[in-house]
């Protein structure tokens, strides 16, 4: 229940020691319980309200207002049309023959597989130590409050959140929980010595594979209920690896957010998280590192506010650190770099194709002696090469009307 406690306690004139005298709790949960009231038990917060002189039924009532999230639009829109452009050249070129050389050229399905590449958003990526608030930042950068909170360690899965308009048409539920053989390397097994694992976003739109590392799927739900740790030992933890979330949020237009276990120095079973998170940040194209001190810095902010609910000020002061620190304006200048960069690395790349096809070309030519081939066969590879030659030749680098 999302009560606001610290209202109703400066309504009373209360102080928070008042309120863990009368509750017999102490001070630090009083001020927990202010920061995160979803996660006070129902028999406390019936208490806590009685002291504070407010009905459940009016605190109950209470809407708590939508977060608002980044929205940086979608700044791929021209990429896309430009990729786009070119499988619709590639899917409607006739099948080309197989080349039997000695070397392989580049072939149509090779440039489409590589366009594949370019589609792909870039990675933001939340990690920090442990209780740095990294699942509520990014709730509030998205919008959302579908990703548990608490003031404990508690995320243990990997969770990588994607746009809803990115969800493949079989993938039947808002979040899938996969085990960590999905990302096993291809040609390794779960019983090598030392098994390599990748994680790369493109095999999310793998449906066999996907499903068959499925652990589990449904609603958003299910992140609280087995992605994250629980300290009251009422349910069995699973052996998860990463959560798969899609949702219908304005930031996921421009890029995939991965939000990760936290840190820690205990040879404990919340440590294990360490690894998962490791192993994630390869994937970053944007890492936001979160740490104590800026957690303890909100914190206070939180404890030192006066007057509105304690989530309007610090949702306040939260634009106005991101205001100053201009975090959206780097975050969407970060984004186009990306992708400038990544459109003039399209461009070098159709040049270097162009030259390798030239070097090829001369290749060929010494293949295709006279004492080593027939005319038969010397006829039949420069056909094959003059139709591959206008394939790449005709390739739509530019649109209609650009020079």
């Amino acid at each position: 229940m999302n009560i606001n406690f610290r209202r109703y306690r400066e309504q009373q004139g209360m102080s928070q020691q008042e309120v863990a005298s009368r509750l017999r709790i102490s001070l630090d949960q009083v001020r927990h319980g202010e920061q995160f009231p979803a996660k006070v038990p129902m028999g406390l917060a019936i208490k806590w309200l009685q002291v504070l002189g407010v009905d459940l039924a009016t605190a109950m009532s209470e809407e708590t207002p939508p977060l608002q999230g980044i929205e940086p639009g979608f700044p791929y829109a021209e990429l896309y049309r430009r990729l786009n452009l070119l499988n619709q050249y590639i899917n409607e070129t006739p099948p080309l023959d197989e080349f039997d050389f000695p070397t392989k050229p580049p072939l149509p399905n090779d440039v489409q597989r590589q366009i594949q590449d370019y589609y792909q958003k870039p990675n933001v990526v939340l990690t920090g130590g442990f209780d740095t608030g990294k699942s509520h930042l990014a709730n509030s950068i998205l919008g959302s409050k579908n990703l548990p909170e608490s003031y404990q360690p508690a995320t243990k899965l990997i969770t990588i959140i994607r746009h809803l308009g990115n969800r493949p048409h079989w993938f039947n539920a808002d979040v899938w929980i996969i085990n960590e053989d999905f990302w096993l390397h291809e040609h390794c097994k779960p019983t090598d010595k030392d098994p390599k694992y990748t994680i790369d976003l493109k095999l999310l739109d793998d449906r066999k594979r996907c499903e068959k590392h499925r652990l589990y799927s449904g609603s958003f739900d299910i992140l609280e209920k087995y992605g994250v740790h629980k300290y009251d030992n009422s349910k069995t933890e699973i052996g998860g690896h990463t959560a798969i979330v899609y949702l219908d949020s304005p930031l996921l237009k421009a890029c995939n957010l991965i939000d990760l276990p936290g840190y820690s120095d205990q040879h404990d079973e919340i440590s294990k998280d360490v690894e998962k998170a490791n192993s994630a940040t390869q994937i970053a194209d944007i890492l936001i590192v979160l740490g104590i001190g800026l957690a303890a810095g909100l914190a206070s902010l939180i404890f030192g506010l006066f007057g509105e609910a304690w989530q309007s000020r610090l949702a306040k002061q939260i634009v106005k650190y991101f205001e100053e620190q201009d975090v959206s304006g780097k975050l969407l200048r970060g984004n186009k770099q990306y992708w400038q960069d990544t459109a003039t690395a399209f461009d070098k790349g159709a040049e270097a194709v162009e030259a390798a096809w030239k070097e090829n070309l001369e290749h060929w030519r010494e293949l295709v002696s006279p004492e080593t081939q027939s005319r038969e066969r010397i006829e039949e590879i420069i056909k094959k090469l003059e139709v591959l030659r206008s394939f790449f030749a005709e390739i739509p680098w530019t649109l209609q009307g650009e020079g």
